[in-house]
């Protein structure tokens, strides 16, 4: 048990200091984050383009294999791309993700409106939301870093004071 609670507290110094040199260098988790997200990409991509051919016939869409062929693609094109431009070329890549991939959900409310309308909408106002975030990303692409970076890094330091607390707890 006190193994625990030491491990516990340990854990929480090491993710609060993590998360304080995050905020005085955000540059170094821009880095981070950016190249786990490209792999993100390439492993959402995977999976669901597994999932569409493991799918049965009846739920299959090719518009999801569309999705999973453009989340490829910008992943691919990510990881590939110059290291030291990923923090500024990710929210830009993002945003044009969205965006592509709001118009085909966008499409893909257009035709589920008949056969399941509830979804339909659903699918209408995410892929609203996509593409005004898309935009958003694609025209301020430093703001999007700078504020990813913060969050993260003030993320990091929250879970590590709870940690040290839960440590105190126990």
């Amino acid at each position: 048990m006190k193994t625990n609670r030491a491990l516990s507290f340990i854990a929480g110094i090491i993710l609060a200091i993590i998360g304080i040199y995050f905020l005085f260098v955000p540059s170094l988790n821009l880095f981070s984050l950016s190249w786990l997200i490209a792999v993100a990409f390439l492993v959402g991509a995977l999976a669901e383009i597994i999932y569409y051919f493991s799918d049965s016939g009846e739920f299959r869409s090719i518009w999801g294999l569309c999705a999973a062929i453009v989340s490829a693609i910008f992943g691919i094109y990510l990881l590939s791309g110059y290291f030291l431009t990923l923090p500024i070329l990710m929210p830009t890549v993002i945003g044009f993700w969205l965006l592509i991939l709001g118009i085909v959900r966008l499409f893909q409310s257009i035709g589920t409106s008949t056969s399941l309308p509830e979804l339909s909408n659903n699918l209408l106002w995410t892929s609203i939301g996509m593409i005004i975030l898309g935009i958003v990303l694609m025209f301020n692409p430093l703001l999007a870093s700078i504020v990813v970076a913060y969050i993260v890094a003030i993320a990091l330091i929250y879970q590590g004071f709870v940690l040290m607390i839960d440590a105190f707890k126990r």
